[in-house]
């Protein structure tokens, strides 16, 4: 018992601590509300970045985060205190978060119980802070049926479910759609700057088909040059298409790279789904399984993915030529 007090007291004062010492924003969050130039806190779809190459998400709403993910955790829908703070040790996984002074950023902070390590993730705006991608998206869904859209920064245009068209749809401040037609209901939502995840019901159907969807920039705009994936900045691109090999215990490891993201994370059994392109990096996750690693060349990707009894395999693969 002596241990596990000992290992819950030093947890809590890690998060007195991040509270203490890092949120000075949060103690001037109530004088800057009284300021009437400041909004406050916008309603939206929130993503970032966190340590280890990981991203962050969130829907607010106003007075609360629904569809948290933290890296690979998700998180229940969490109550703000007073619109600008969360704290939850609900269970092994210690979360909290504010607001920064000027209420455009958030920043979120993850610990598990017993370890003195934190995580932390800034996230801001979709479609304000951080712009999304204008243009084309396409996308699969798990039994191959195709979604086709185009977004113009308020609508999306010319949606398409397996070679149905659905027409055009607003999409409101939290970067979410919704449409119907005929016996097909369309949702979805931006979840990354180049990522619309959803999923089709059927009215008086209860099968739901979970999809998602990549922006894919017009080559003749000069989005991306063909052959290489987004610059990176510094000489060189990784070349997009198919990578495929083995890690170190003999599975087959493959997947697709596209301008924008890479598809069909796959490794011995399990399959990773998608992931947007980070520069020379990227981060499939399903089901808390992670694939991950980066570029050592155009053509050559070193990573290391971890199966369901948590043992870790690297890999390095090459573009198929």
């Amino acid at each position: 018992m002596s241990v596990v007090r000992a290992a819950r007291a030093a947890v809590v004062a890690v998060v007195l601590a991040a509270l203490v010492l890092v949120p000075v924003g949060a103690a001037s969050a109530g004088a800057d509300r009284s300021d009437r130039s400041d909004p406050g806190p916008q309603p939206g779809a929130y993503w970032g970045h966190g340590d280890l190459s990981t991203h962050a998400f969130f829907s607010y709403t106003g007075d609360r985060l629904t569809h948290v993910r933290l890296g690979t955790h998700d998180r229940p829908d969490i109550m703000l205190w007073d619109r600008d703070r969360w704290y939850d040790d609900s269970c092994h996984v210690c979360t909290w978060g504010h607001w920064s002074s000027e209420h455009r950023i958030f920043l979120a902070y993850l610990t598990t119980k017993g370890s003195r390590r934190v995580h932390q993730f800034s996230l801001s705006r979709l479609g304000s802070d951080r712009p999304v991608g204008h243009g084309r998206y396409e996308g699969t869904a798990a039994h191959g049926a195709a979604v086709h859209l185009r977004f113009d920064g308020e609508q999306v245009r010319g949606l398409t479910w397996h070679h149905q068209h659905l027409g055009h749809v607003s999409v409101d401040q939290l970067m979410r759609f919704h449409v119907c037609h005929g016996d097909v209901c369309v949702h979805g939502q931006w979840r990354a700057p180049n990522r619309v995840v959803g999923r089709t019901t059927h009215p008086g159907d209860d099968s739901v088909t979970h999809w998602e969807a990549f922006f894919e920039p017009d080559p003749d705009r000069g989005s991306a040059r063909a052959g290489v994936a987004r610059s990176s900045g510094d000489g060189w691109d990784p070349q997009y298409g198919w990578y495929g090999g083995h890690d170190f215990s003999g599975h087959v490891v493959m997947f697709r790279v596209h301008p924008h993201h890479v598809s069909d994370v796959s490794a011995g059994h399990h399959e990773f789904g998608g992931a947007p392109l980070e520069g020379r990096h990227f981060r499939a996750c399903q089901h808390h399984l992670c694939l991950a690693g980066a570029w050592t060349s155009e053509t050559t990707f070193s990573g290391a993915w971890h199966d369901a009894h948590h043992r870790l395999h690297h890999f390095r693969v090459h573009a198929e030529r």
